[in-house]
């Protein structure tokens, strides 16, 4: 599978956004097109671990197909 270059700036984006802690999201499809979704980190340690919150995971399942 070959990410988008857009998508690729968006991770980026957000892991920028969010360090020093882990940062977690999906790659969406969206009919033939790929968005990138935030995720919250809900660890207890959000520096070394991550846990996803469902509330997110649901909302990202909703905009497409997760594919990353």
């Amino acid at each position: 599978m070959r990410i988008e270059n857009d998508v690729k700036a968006a991770i980026r984006s957000h892991a920028s956004d969010d360090y020093p802690n882990e940062a977690c999201g999906f790659v969406v499809a969206v009919g033939n097109k790929q968005m990138a979704i935030r995720c919250r980190n809900m660890s207890s340690d959000p520096r070394h671990f991550f846990r996803v919150c469902a509330e997110d995971v649901a909302a990202a399942e909703e905009k497409g197909e997760p594919i990353a």
